[in-house]
């Protein structure tokens, strides 16, 4: 037993990998390059080796070599007359010193003599990696270092304190090495610079031929060759805009009262809270986490107001380093409206593609790098509130707990500031963000213990009304207000009753939307936007390559199981067969770079499609709108590969274009987007509450608005939602009207639509009663397909019929 004792404290438990690793006589580490530390610091502050003690003893009393050979001091200022020229930088990468010669039969080109017999001076085919000491150049206090450092490495020399420290004639380092740069390397820069003026003046060239006439590979390779670039998800490489004072003053002009007045709010609570960060101010007075959500309608100016508090707040804070407001979003092409980025990527939660939501703890290292990363946060404003589900703000506040407990810092605080519109959309297969979540269901989906108390009713409320998006069609604004509640008057239906355009097919349907330039297809549905997309195909006459999914699986499949299991809608985004061609309208599908524009959403024009020698297609040119309109950058696009559980334990890997076609789309997939022109189906496959309203409102002006069908009864809202509205009214913004009358839909299990009496949705609300103001009657009046309700304030207790 002692003896098996000791073996224990000699040995230890190894993992299969290193087994296996240990018995296959592999190496457990290793690397491709050799790594070198330069201290290419001050002479004054640059760490040197001692001599050991008998040597110092040796040594005169006024000897002052008592330090062994280094790089810098030693060899280099060493080195041999034929590299009298070299910097120490291209020194230290290139060679290594050793006591024997290089035994090459080429010893002129592979090794050097130093002087002074010091040794050798080996060269290496394979450079040295230099780790050199980093010196921020933004610190104002550490400028004359950094420049230090920059002579130091890249300027010949040979005595550095004759040179370097006691040269008089520069007022700064940073003066002698400018004038340095000027002097030897201005020439062969200018001349650099001319070359790469002519080059782009020639893709600038190739780029017009790309707008007028893209069609052939011959010219696609031919961009190529001419260093055009084109790399797969990072064509977009424009730098962070730069804030000023006076843009920022300029935004905040340009607010309205409503705008202003929430504008003044936060940055008070944020001045103040960074002041006690500071230790500026030492009141006592507490500082409480703002949690506010911003509602209005669409078009009320929501992300002009994030961006001015955003960038305001950012200027005010730029002396800390790190992030101090993060803008996110549920969707990429939300969080690309705000300049910001996904939910699910700022706080590092699991996307996925079934029904269970996947929640987890984050390990130690996870935990140190957010904490890190986030430590200057103050401020988080969310957009598109209305797509963000109850069980999504549990995960939020839970991960923010995670990462600062209380425990953690005592006066770490970070604020909530959220937007949108209830009445638009509500989360897909999610409660809405207010409604409670049961403990049960907590405990399902977040791995932690649910929450005391409902999040929602932490948050206060404030509205945005002045509409700022339809502002030149004011007669349109207030329709929109008016269908936005489902309220529409007779007025209202017979307008849009006006906008109707008549269609017998599909086949028509695109040949209008032909006709028109910037017009887009919003439908409900997948098979109406199907239909259309492939008779837009048709109509254009566009010469169209069937793109195959390359599907491999780690099992033995047959197609037809492949075929029957792996159906378009259980891949993300990935389709099975893809019809694209130069000149189509698509829409990309997937969160390549949402921080330059590649998100999800964003709709393009193809122009280029790249083979490869067998034929299969490998790159896809897109002219994405709002990237080609900014920056005259074509991306480019390459097969994405996922993979997919067909059943227990069998995985399909999926390689496939992220792409669908665009010139129609669904409505869930227009929110957030401003669109010039378009023409919507509002007939009866309109399913959803808010459905009509989000389509309607993402035009700026009626006169480009048509319609292919129209339903008066689709202009509906969710009665939960505006009874939620009506709670916040009432209790934050008592100057705001009651919103007392709204037309809903209910819908059975079987998602077919019928309309029910009032009293159905008592069981879902409280704090409310509901009277019918439609006829008693049993069976709902099919002349009248539209429920009518009328809301009156009651008190908690009273919830009688």
């Amino acid at each position: 037993l002692k003896s098996f004792a000791l073996q224990c404290f000699k040995k230890r438990e190894i993992g299969a990998p290193e087994a296996c690793a240990k018995i296959l006589g592999f190496d457990l580490n290793g690397s491709s390059h050799q790594v070198k530390f330069l201290n290419a610091v001050h002479k004054n502050e640059r760490k040197r080796r001692l001599k050991n003690l008998h040597e110092l003893k040796e040594l005169d009393d006024e000897c002052t070599d008592i330090y062994f050979n280094n790089l810098i001091d030693t060899y280099y200022t060493n080195r041999p007359n034929e590299i009298e020229d070299m910097c120490l930088y291209e020194f230290a990468s290139i060679y290594e010193v050793k006591k024997s010669p290089c035994l090459k039969t080429d010893f002129h080109k592979n090794c050097q003599i130093l002087k002074n017999n010091l040794g050798f001076l080996h060269f290496k085919n394979k450079q040295f990696v230099l780790k050199i000491p980093h010196i921020n150049i933004n610190d104002e206090k550490q400028t004359e270092k950094y420049f230090y450092q920059m002579i130091l490495l890249f300027k010949p020399w040979r005595n550095e304190e004759e040179e370097i420290l006691n040269q008089n004639k520069f007022k700064s380092l940073k003066e002698y090495f400018n004038h340095f740069i000027k002097n030897n390397y201005g020439k062969s820069l200018f001349s650099e610079f001319q070359e790469a003026r002519l080059k782009i003046e020639k893709a600038k060239k190739y780029l017009n031929e790309l707008d007028q006439n893209f069609e052939t590979k011959e010219e696609i390779e031919e961009i190529e060759e001419n260093n055009l670039a084109f790399n797969q998800h990072t064509d977009l490489q424009f730098s962070k805009k730069v804030l000023d004072s006076d843009s920022i003053n300029k935004k905040i002009d340009l607010l309205n009262n409503e705008q202003r007045e929430i504008f003044d709010f936060v940055n008070e609570i944020i001045d103040h809270h960074y002041k006690h960060t500071i230790l500026e101010c030492k009141c006592e007075l507490k500082i409480n986490p703002i949690k506010t959500y911003i509602g209005g309608g669409a078009g009320v100016g929501k992300s002009f107001l994030i961006e001015t508090i955003r960038d305001s707040i950012t200027f005010k804070l730029k002396d800390l380093k790190k992030i101090t407001v993060a803008t996110i979003a549920p969707t990429g092409i939300a969080a690309n409206n705000i300049d910001g980025t996904t939910i699910h990527k700022f706080f590092k939660i699991i996307v996925t593609k079934n029904k269970n939501c996947e929640f987890y703890n984050l390990n130690k290292s996870s935990i140190k790098m957010f904490r890190e990363l986030y430590e200057n946060l103050f401020l988080i404003i969310a957009d598109e509130v209305s797509m963000i589900s109850a069980l999504m703000l549990a995960q939020i506040i839970y991960r923010l707990e995670e990462i600062f407990p209380s425990s953690f810092k005592e006066n770490k605080i970070v604020h909530l500031l959220f937007f949108g519109d209830l009445l638009q959309l509500k989360p897909v297969k999610g409660e809405f963000i207010f409604e409670k979540l049961k403990n049960d269901k907590l405990s399902k989906f977040l791995d932690c213990i649910p929450l005391e108390k409902h999040i929602w009713d932490e948050f206060n409320y404030k509205e945005l009304t002045q509409n700022v998006r339809q502002k030149d069609d004011l007669e349109f604004n207030e329709m929109l207000n008016r269908i936005r509640i489902g309220n529409p008057s007779l007025s209202d239906i017979k307008k849009l009753e006006s906008r109707v355009v008549k269609f017998q097919n599909y086949q028509e349907i695109a040949q209008f939307i032909a006709s028109k330039n910037d017009i887009i297809y919003l439908a409900p549905k997948l098979e109406q936007i199907d239909n259309v997309n492939k008779a837009m195909l048709i109509v254009k006459k566009i010469e169209t390559n069937e793109v195959q999914a390359q599907d491999i699986s780690r099992k033995t499949l047959n197609d037809e199981n492949i075929e029957i299991l792996l159906k378009n809608s259980q891949t993300a985004g990935l389709d099975k067969i893809l019809y694209l061609g130069i000149n189509a309208r698509v829409m990309l599908r997937r969160n390549l770079d949402i921080e330059n524009g590649l998100c999800n959403g964003i709709i393009g024009t193809i122009k280029g499609i790249i083979n490869n020698e067998k034929g299969l297609s490998t790159k896809v040119k897109i002219a994405f709108d709002d990237l080609y309109e900014k920056y005259k950058i074509i991306s480019t696009i390459e097969r994405f590969s996922a993979d997919f559980e067909l059943s227990t334990n069998i995985y399909i890997t999926r390689k496939q274009f992220p792409l669908i076609l665009a010139w129609a789309i669904t409505i869930h997939k227009c929110q957030g987007m401003t669109i010039k022109e378009a023409l919507i189906d509002l007939g009866s496959s309109i399913f959803e509450n808010g459905m009509a309203y989000v389509a309607l409102s993402r035009i700026k002006s009626f006169k480009n608005l048509y319609l292919s069908s129209f339903d008066p009864a689709t202009l509906v809202c969710n009665a939960i939602a505006i009874l939620e509205i009506n709670r916040l009214r009432k209790k934050f913004c008592p100057n705001l009207k009651i919103i007392e009358e709204f037309n809903t839909i209910q819908k059975t299990n079987s998602l077919k639509r019928v309309y029910y009496k009032s009293e159905i949705i008592i069981n879902q609300i409280q704090q409310y009663k509901i009277i019918n103001d439609n006829n008693n009657s049993d069976e709902p009046d099919p002349k009248k397909p539209r429920l009518n309700i009328r809301v009156e304030y009651r008190n908690e207790s009273d919830f009688s019929i």
